[in-house]
């Protein structure tokens, strides 16, 4: 459940009534929840792990069509800019999230916009199809290179 730092700052901001802490949650249920979320938190703080990875999560959350808010780091910094960011980017910190929630508390008119910049951007870039297109571009490229780099050096040790 939540660290008890972050329930502190959700009192403090007088946001109690309005979180729910509900642990985990079987792969059946889950699904089914996010959409009945009025916010999605993605804490994913600026950690080596973090930066070389993917926080499933985010792409999940996106589908769903729920704002989110989370922290702009590794490959989530390319979701903090430009004008279709699907939620609010703040900072590794429990007082920003809670922040973050109350602005979003106070105008559903920008949760509503950010949740379907969140599902449009989950269908233009979460699509497998898309995604293994991408893939296999990215993969012939790399193969392309090795071989040039491989015809190289074979010309390279004969010049020597």
């Amino acid at each position: 459940h939540a660290p008890p730092r972050v329930r502190e700052s959700i009192a403090r901001f007088g946001l109690e009534a309005r979180a729910k802490f509900l642990g985990y949650l079987s792969w059946d249920d889950y699904p089914w929840f996010l959409p009945s979320c009025n916010v999605l938190a993605c804490p994913f703080p600026a950690t080596v792990y973090n930066l070389g990875r993917w926080p499933g999560k985010f792409g999940e959350y996106c589908a769903a069509g729920r704002p989110i808010v989370f922290n702009p780091d590794g490959d989530l910094a390319d979701f903090a800019a430009g004008d279709q960011v699907p939620g609010i980017p703040c900072a590794f910190d429990a007082e920003a999230f809670a922040a973050a929630f109350r602005r979003l508390y106070e105008s559903p008119e920008l949760g509503e916009r950010l949740g379907a910049v969140a599902r449009s951007r989950a269908l233009a870039d979460f699509d497998w199809r898309d995604v293994v297109d991408r893939l296999e571009r990215f993969y012939g490229e790399l193969s392309a290179r090795r071989l040039e780099y491989a015809a190289g050096a074979a010309v390279r040790r004969r010049a020597t």
